[in-house]
C-alpha cells in the first residue's frame, strides 16, 4: 500500500510540473475505492471473507494540437484494497490518441472491447457479486495493442470500433517451420448504439482472428464470433435493462471439429424508491450448448443500494447460481469485478451444488 500511494504522489507531481511548463495542458486525477464484506456458501462449506471489487484510479487529461485537433491521454490502474500484492497497479484502459469534433476520437493502448463496453452500459450490478459478466463465457475482455475509434454524436447514434494488432510473435521468429504455422491473434470489435433521453440500445459484436481457434488438429476451425444486443431504459422512479448474448465457434473433441453456440439471456430491474435508496434484481440463464444434457445454469441477484451522494454508495446484495444436473458454474471472481471464485460442492452423485454469497459493500467514486 505504502509503494502504491508514493507511486500516486509520483504522478500527481510529475503531472503539476508538466502542465506547468506547458501551460495548455488540462487533465483531472480520478478513481473508484469500492471493497466488500462477504458470506459465500458452497452447499457444504461457509466462510466470511473481503474483496476489494475492481478499486481503481486514472488520470485524463487533453492538449490542443492545432484548430481543430486535440490530443487525449488516460493512464489507469487497478488497486487492491483487500489484500496485499494482489492486483495492484493492474493495467486498465491506458491510451494515447487525438479528438475532433467532426472526425470522433482516436485511442491506441490497452482498453476494453466496444462489446464488453455495451455490457457495462446495460447492466444495473456493476463490479458486484450479482454482475451478469460472470455468465458471459469470458468474452466481456480488455485487450492489449489496441487502435480503436469512437465516433461523434450523430443525433443520438453512435460508433465505436476496436482493432488488436497481432499477438503471435512467430510471424517474425528464423526458424521457417514456425513461420508455417504462423496464424494471426487478431481482435476486431465494434459497437453501434442508439441513445435517446433515458434509453439506449445496442449491438456489439466481436471476431478472432485465427490464432486465437482451437488448435486440436492441423485443420483448424472457423473463427469464433460473439454478437450482443441489449438495451436499457433508466427513469426517475425505474429502470430496466435486458440483453442477449451469443458465442459461436468449432471446439476439438479429439478427433474432430464441432460445432458449438453458447448463449445467454437475462434483464434487471432497478426501483429509485427515493434519493437515498434504490431497489434492484436480476435473472440471467446461460446455455453451453455442448453434448451433455442439463449443463445450463443460472443466475439471480437480489441488491438494495444506500446511496449516500452521487459519489458515495453503500449496498447488501444476495446471488446464486443455479447450475443443472451436467454444470459446473462458479460464483464471482475476476471476471466480473468481485475478487473471489466460489464453485459449489461436488456431491456424492458427481453433481454441483448451487454456490451462493450475501455482500455487504462500501464504494466511493471521483
Amino acid at each position: 500500500m505504502k509503494k502504491m500511494f508514493t507511486t500516486l504522489m509520483v504522478l500527481a507531481i510529475a503531472l503539476s510540473a508538466a502542465t506547468a511548463m506547458a501551460g495548455d495542458m488540462n487533465w483531472s486525477f480520478y478513481g473508484k475505492v469500492h471493497s466488500s464484506i462477504n458470506y459465500l456458501d458452497n452447499g457444504q462449506n461457509s466462510q466470511l471473507g473481503l474483496t476489494s471489487n475492481t478499486s481503481r484510479f486514472g488520470f485524463k487529461g487533453s492538449a490542443p494540437m492545432n484548430d481543430e485537433f486535440t490530443f487525449v491521454w488516460q493512464f489507469e490502474r487497478g488497486i487492491n484494497m483487500a489484500q496485499k500484492g494482489t492486483g495492484t497497479l493492474s493495467a486498465r484502459n491506458s491510451y494515447v490518441g487525438f479528438k475532433n469534433e467532426k472526425f470522433g476520437e482516436v485511442r491506441m493502448g490497452i482498453h476494453d472491447t466496444p462489446h464488453k463496453t455495451l455490457g457495462r452500459k446495460t447492466t444495473f450490478f456493476f463490479d458486484t457479486i450479482g454482475d451478469n459478466r460472470q455468465m458471459t463465457f469470458g468474452t466481456d475482455t480488455r485487450e492489449q495493442d489496441i487502435l480503436a475509434w469512437v465516433s461523434p454524436n450523430w443525433s443520438g447514434f453512435g460508433l465505436f470500433l476496436a482493432y488488436q494488432f497481432d499477438q503471435d510473435g512467430s510471424k517474425l521468429a528464423s526458424n521457417a517451420a514456425e513461420n508455417a504455422d504462423f496464424y494471426a491473434e487478431t481482435v476486431f470489435s465494434g459497437m453501434a448504439t442508439y441513445a435517446k433521453d433515458n434509453y439506449l440500445l445496442g449491438a456489439s459484436w466481436i471476431m478472432f482472428g485465427s490464432g486465437y481457434e482451437a488448435t486440436g488438429g492441423t485443420d483448424r476451425g472457423d473463427t469464433p464470433m460473439v454478437f450482443r444486443f441489449a438495451g436499457k431504459y433508466n427513469a426517475e422512479k425505474f429502470g430496466i435493462a435486458a440483453s442477449y448474448l451469443n458465442v459461436g465457434m468449432q471446439a476439438w473433441d479429439g478427433a474432430a471439429y464441432q460445432d458449438m453456440t453458447a448463449s445467454t439471456f437475462g434483464g434487471e430491474v432497478i426501483f429509485h424508491a427515493n434519493e437515498k435508496f434504490d431497489i434492484k434484481g436480476a435473472y440471467y440463464m446461460a446455455d453451453p450448448n455442448t453434448d451433455a444434457d442439463n449443463d445450463d445454469y443460472s443466475l439471480i441477484a437480489l441488491g438494495i443500494d444506500r446511496n449516500f451522494s452521487k459519489n458515495l454508495q453503500m449496498y447488501l446484495q444476495y446471488a446464486m447460481l443455479s447450475n443443472g444436473d451436467a454444470a459446473n458454474a462458479t460464483l464471482g471472481g475476476g471476471a466480473n469485478g468481485f475478487g473471489t471464485t466460489l464453485g459449489g460442492w461436488q456431491n456424492a452423485d458427481g453433481m454441483y451444488e448451487n454456490p451462493m454469497g450475501i455482500s455487504w459493500g462500501l464504494a466511493y467514486s471521483w
